[in-house]
């Protein structure tokens, strides 16, 4: 993250920084309150992971909040990614994300989404507070409402953990399943109700070192975190 000086030893497959809405430039930035047709991919990666909507009453909005920006997604908004990535069974993964949901009652998905014909990785508050993988039960009773760090992991053994403003777990399930990260707050046919301010995505188990480098970097850009704890 070279505008902060915050290295890491790998680089993103994707990464979604609403500070960068075109990915490469803060001057470029639309005005407050316009639709985002396309939100860039800033990961340096050679594919092309730009997200998209072509149909307007599908597309998110850009919101700037004093020194924060964030695309706010209303339950009927999601953004198509140009390329996906497959994740198989063993396939490490590890997904950060920073954000919020409307109300305790309203949805809120993790991004890039990771997506299929139903269920997938569902967080936040869906169907008396549950968060899914697949048709699995990771947590119950849980509110993402206020301002948060959400970070999804699977390691080679297949053990899927939700951890909640850094190393806090939220619970595991084991998941054989192939996971595609294809879009922006949708899964399956349910979609975001909430604000996503930026979402990393890595393919791989991250070290520890990693992620408390990543902690620093987002405690420092995101006054509104709460106090994030330490990964061991």
């Amino acid at each position: 993250f070279t505008s902060s000086n915050y290295n890491i030893s790998v680089q993103p497959q994707m990464h979604f920084d609403a500070s960068f809405l075109d990915g490469a430039d803060q001057a470029n930035n639309p005005a407050n309150g316009s639709a985002v047709s396309t939100w860039g991919d800033r990961s340096g990666q050679s594919t092309n992971y730009d997200a998209s909507q072509s149909n307007a009453s599908e597309q998110p909005t850009f919101v700037v909040s004093g020194d924060d920006k964030y695309v706010s997604f209303d339950g009927g908004d999601d953004l198509d990614l140009a390329n996906s990535i497959s994740r198989s069974s063993t396939q490490a993964f590890t997904i950060i994300q920073v954000g919020n949901d409307y109300s305790s009652t309203s949805i809120y998905y993790a991004a890039p989404n990771i997506d299929n014909s139903y269920g997938s990785i569902q967080v936040g508050v869906y169907s008396n507070g549950y968060i899914y993988v697949r048709t699995q039960t990771l947590a119950t009773g849980k509110d993402y409402s206020a301002l948060n760090m959400f970070t999804i992991t699977r390691n080679g053994s297949n053990t899927v953990e939700a951890f909640r403003d850094g190393n806090s777990s939220e619970g595991t399930v084991n998941s054989l399943d192939t996971f595609l990260f294809n879009n922006i707050g949708r899964s399956g046919g349910t979609r975001t109700n909430g604000n996503i301010y930026e979402a990393i995505l890595f393919d791989q188990l991250l070290s520890t070192t990693d992620l408390n480098t990543i902690n620093s970097y987002l405690a420092n850009k995101y006054s509104g975190l709460p106090t994030l704890t330490t990964w061991t």
